[in-house]
């Protein structure tokens, strides 16, 4: 799963053992790692540029997560009852 801003991608990375959010240039150069924590099957990634915020979707977890672009050492993650598949996620700035 990609998402782009402000001349990067950000994107996600799973292997067997670890779950990450990664960025990196379009080029694919200056990888590095956004977010490795609190993270079990990322599925949808969205950038909200104005709130300079990061949102997820985690299957695994059954919860949508929320970290700012700038410090995603402090994160969130709001879990629904009912919400059995967060397979994808869009934000709306403009909206709020």
């Amino acid at each position: 799963m990609a998402s782009y801003f402000r001349g990067q991608v950000n994107l996600t990375n799973q292997t067997v053992s670890r779950y990450v959010i990664e960025r990196q240039k379009i080029d694919g150069s200056d990888r590095s790692v956004v977010l490795n924590k609190g993270i079990n099957n990322c599925e949808g990634l969205a950038i909200d540029w104005m709130g300079r915020n990061i949102y997820w979707t985690d299957l695994g977890l059954r919860a949508i997560g929320v970290a700012r672009l700038d410090d995603t050492a402090q994160w969130k993650h709001f879990l629904y009852p009912n919400m059995y598949h967060p397979r994808a996620i869009v934000v709306h700035p403009k909206m709020g």
